[in-house]
């Protein structure tokens, strides 16, 4: 389905026939919680001169990069850069721990952590899903109430951001909980890592997942994956083999970390410009690009809101947007669309008058609600986030919506004040 030009990822999309002319002069803006644009740090870093995948400079790049990771996600565990986007990240970390008949709980409460019942079932196991309401976080009592009821659980499986809706999930919590058990936690950082605070040893994290088309502002096509000393037990003493060579941890350990034969070709463009991103985050501190991921997200919510726009997310019982507990992540923004506004008119005329792509919705509401970031560092600038907002308020009122433009311009224009543009 999602190869299908027809779903919702697909209409939000510049039109390739029929462009406006003096589009052609503008730049095309990904506002959208998935592939971001790149910024000149990461371009100017990719059009360095190839440098040979067996070369001991490519190696010394690869190691280095390695070490920002870790410092990024916090962890001392081993961590492998794979060659293919997030989704083969997955799909690696599935397959290695999953056996024919293994029963994984998956915490799903939307979109894309119902995708890991789709990977696993597609390795011969059987999830096992602990359900939650979409728009709101996992209940850590739901979790633990699942888990009490069966000792048949090989590992529990836990999206951080769960892009589909915008939701934060209580990951300390939950991975007391699995713990607690003794049982390996799998946690998908792939809206998170880069853009929020990732805190993969103190949660007890033992598989952690990431790629750098999201927050890392990078081109898709590198994965990551965090392996602990328990996590590498769970491979290392499965019944049967691994049924796969490139999904398989083990494959990777021999090849990328240990060196015992020739690894794969590596993609040096795509390292130098993930490294790119990750010298810059470091240059500035992670704290402070967080800090401004908070705003930048703040002043859509916020700013949406003051036009009349709802939000996805069930705020009812949220603590509000500066508490340390809130559930509105920082990297994706769902906003509802009122009633008579479809997507395709809407995200249409986004990207044919303002050359804006957006995100639409996902699941059994896919129709009532679109998606935006800030997702990458182009998308935390200050007047990129105010172009955002200026063409959802005109579009929205050239849809008939009639939506308060100025208002929401104000409290967003506001919030944003509270910080520099990034420089």
């Amino acid at each position: 389905m999602n190869g299908d030009p027809r779903h919702p990822e697909f209409m939000s999309s510049k039109p390739v026939n029929n462009t406006p002319e003096f589009l052609e002069f503008d730049e095309h803006a990904m506002f959208g919680p998935g592939g971001t644009d790149l910024s000149p740090i990461v371009l100017r870093e990719m059009y360095r001169p190839y440098v040979n995948p067996w070369s001991d400079q490519l190696v010394e790049c690869y190691e280095e990069t390695l070490v920002l990771l870790k410092r990024l996600y916090n962890t001392r565990n081993d961590m492998v850069i794979t060659i293919g986007p997030i989704r083969s990240a997955m799909d690696t970390v599935m397959c290695s721990i999953a056996e024919p008949g293994d029963h994984v709980m998956v915490c799903s409460n939307g979109y894309w952590s119902e995708m890991f019942m789709e990977i696993l079932r597609a390795h011969g196991a059987d999830p096992i899903a602990c359900n939650g309401p979409w728009g709101l976080p996992m209940d850590p009592q739901r979790v633990s109430d699942e888990l009490a009821r069966r000792n048949d659980i090989k590992a529990v499986v836990l999206t951080h951001v769960e892009t589909s809706t915008g939701v934060i999930n209580p990951v300390k919590e939950i991975g007391q909980i699995v713990k607690s058990r003794g049982l390996p936690f799998v946690l998908d950082c792939a809206q998170s890592i880069g853009g929020m605070p990732i805190m993969t040893d103190e949660w007890q994290v033992d598989f952690v997942l990431g790629g750098t088309h999201k927050c890392m502002s990078a081109p898709a096509g590198l994965g990551f994956i965090g392996i602990s000393p328990e996590g590498w037990r769970v491979v290392e003493r499965r019944k049967t083999p691994i049924n796969g060579w490139y999904s398989n941890l083990l494959v990777w350990r021999d090849t990328w970390m240990e060196r015992n034969r020739n690894w794969y070709t590596f993609p040096s463009s795509s390292l130098f410009g993930l490294r790119a991103v990750l010298d810059y985050i470091f240059k500035l501190g992670p704290e402070e690009i967080y800090k401004r991921y908070r705003l930048a997200a703040k002043a859509i919510r916020w700013g949406a809101s003051e036009m009349g726009l709802g939000l996805y997310v069930d705020g009812t019982h949220c603590p509000g947007c500066d508490s340390e507990k809130k559930f509105c992540a920082d990297t994706a923004t769902p906003i509802v669309y009122p009633a008579g506004v479809t997507h395709k008119t809407f995200a249409g005329m986004m990207a044919r008058k303002y050359n804006i792509a957006i995100g639409g919705g996902l699941g059994e509401r896919s129709a009532t609600y679109f998606r935006v970031g800030p997702t990458g560092i182009v998308q935390i600038v200050p007047a990129n986030v105010l172009k955002l907002m200026t063409a959802i308020g005109v579009s929205m009122n050239e849809c008939g919506a009639n939506v308060n433009l100025e208002a929401g311009l104000n409290v967003a224009a506001r919030i944003l004040d509270e910080v520099e543009p990034l420089r």
